[in-house]
């Protein structure tokens, strides 16, 4: 097993899955102060308590799971409107016993009708479940009760999410297996098959207890984040295929610049991967950073002083070249403040405060952001009107997506780039793009152009070609690179 480790400076969706009703904002505000609470925990008897993780949206409903509360204590799945928080409803408390206790991640939907989850504790053996249930909050069942390390290794304590791909679902354990230290297994949807494909901990240099969920690029490969191990112990990249072969560290972390204990999962764009370490960067409170996804080129983004957030718990969320995300300790009042919501563009530059919890309206978020348009949902762990945690909304403006290359025609010292417009404007009209070839040549175009000719181009030499779109708030990532062409007298 090799390790993989790039430094460099300057210089990012698990995203939970989410269908939202397009249109459902009209047309928003450019303003980044559209906050609003939406829901305050604890508020009605049998309410849930202090979520931990994500938020995810169908059409207009969102659901989601809190670690505590609920009729038991041992937290609750609940549905709610995203419009206005009305029609509020606990589909299921846990017990503690078997149907599960505690979950720390988020649900995950398949198709229209069904979600699925784990709990962190509870269960046959009180290490954790895998559960489905209905949307419609019937037909509870739990397809797998994890085991610890009691001889059968199905791992325990999963603080993640599950990832789903056909007819299959890969999570992780934070410990148990075969090792103590975690595993990663797949579990069919219909609850058979599950099978532990790795066992962390093998090895010195190998991750450990891993806090986050697997992300998948393409259809074979799953990427996740060990919070401690790896060859220095603060914690590791890795990655697997689908098939529980080719287990490789691609970067270990070891504080400082480097930073140090990730806790979320990683967001894939492009051919690079974006995160947080909850510790580690300058100033020991966390960074963002970015790494290509064969463990070269890793940039430090962003580091986390303190007055602008501190200790992110949750993953990055990415709305056309923006980035955005929650840190879950201090703010602009460090003595006064219990997390931000940040923004931040993906080649490191621009990072913001949009917002500073204050106790009131929230504290210490433990998640990430969930979008619709441009609006994001998400969660606190307390604060709120019953310090219980609440649920909220925030409208915000982005650089535009990027747009997608078509045909390029070569010409006489130069090829003319044809493109089609991003469908995510970013809620601020674009303004003007720029196509640039391989060798450096660029040429801009009118928020009108469908093409663009690029100029002064050497005959005989093959280019490629990207495009980019400016809107008011920023420039988008470039789009994927043309065919290559030649230009010709």
């Amino acid at each position: 097993m090799k390790i993989k480790k790039r430094f460099g400076h300057g210089l990012v969706i698990g995203i939970s899955a989410f269908i939202c009703m397009a249109g459902a904002f009209g047309n928003p505000s450019v303003s980044l102060a559209a906050f609003s609470t939406l829901h305050s925990f604890g508020s009605v008897a049998g309410d849930g308590a202090n979520p931990s993780g994500d938020l995810i949206l169908y059409k207009s409903t969102l659901y989601g799971m809190t670690s505590g509360g609920g009729a038991h204590g041992y937290g609750t799945i609940f549905q709610m409107n995203m419009k206005n928080g009305s029609g509020r409803q606990v589909m299921h408390s846990f017990s503690g016993a078997g149907d599960g206790a505690g979950p720390k991640g988020s649900l995950t939907l398949s198709g229209s009708t069904t979600l699925f989850g784990m709990t962190y504790g509870g269960g046959a053996h009180g290490c954790g479940t895998i559960f489905q249930i209905n949307t419609d909050g019937t037909g509870y069942k739990v397809l797998l009760s994890f085991s610890g390390d009691d001889g059968t290794n199905r791992g325990a304590n999963p603080c993640g999410t599950l990832t789903l791909s056909g007819s299959k679902l890969f999570g992780m354990t934070s410990m148990g297996g075969a090792n103590g230290c975690g595993t990663i297994f797949e579990i069919n949807t219909d609850g058979k098959g599950y099978n532990v494909l790795y066992d962390i901990g093998n090895g010195d240099i190998d991750g450990l207890c891993p806090k986050g969920s697997l992300t998948l690029v393409g259809s074979t490969t799953l990427y996740g984040m060990a919070y401690q191990g790896g060859a220095e112990g603060y914690g590791a990249i890795f990655q697997i295929n689908t098939d529980g072969s080719g287990y490789d560290v691609l970067y270990s972390f070891d504080t400082g610049d480097t930073g140090a204990n990730p806790w979320g999962s990683l967001t894939f764009s492009g051919s690079a991967l974006y995160g947080m370490t909850y510790a580690g960067g300058a100033k020991e409170c966390g960074m963002i950073f970015k790494i290509n996804t064969d463990g070269t080129d890793f940039r430090l983004l962003h580091s986390f002083s303190g007055s602008d957030g501190a200790g992110p718990k949750g993953s990055l969320t990415l709305l056309g070249s923006t980035l955005y995300g929650m840190t879950s300790l201090y703010g602009s009042d460090s003595a006064k403040s219990y997390g931000t919501i940040f923004q931040i563009n993906a080649d490191g530059s621009n990072y913001k405060v949009l917002q500073s919890f204050g106790y009131t309206n929230g504290a210490t978020p433990e998640g990430s952001l969930t979008p619709c348009g441009l609006t994001l949902y998400g969660m606190t762990s307390a604060g709120g009107g019953k310090k219980s945690g609440t649920i909220f909304s925030l409208t915000v403006t982005a650089a535009p997506g990027a747009p997608t290359i078509g045909k390029v025609t070569p010409g006489n010292g130069q090829v003319t780039v044809n493109f089609t417009p991003p469908a995510f404007e970013g809620g601020s009209s674009i303004i003007s793009y720029t196509a640039t070839s391989s060798g450096g040549q660029k040429a801009s175009g009118k928020a009108t152009a469908k093409s663009i000719t690029v100029k002064g181009l050497k005959n005989g030499t093959p280019y490629t070609f990207t495009v980019t779109a400016k809107n008011g708030v920023g420039t988008s990532l470039p789009s994927g690179a043309s065919r290559r062409v030649i230009p010709v007298q």
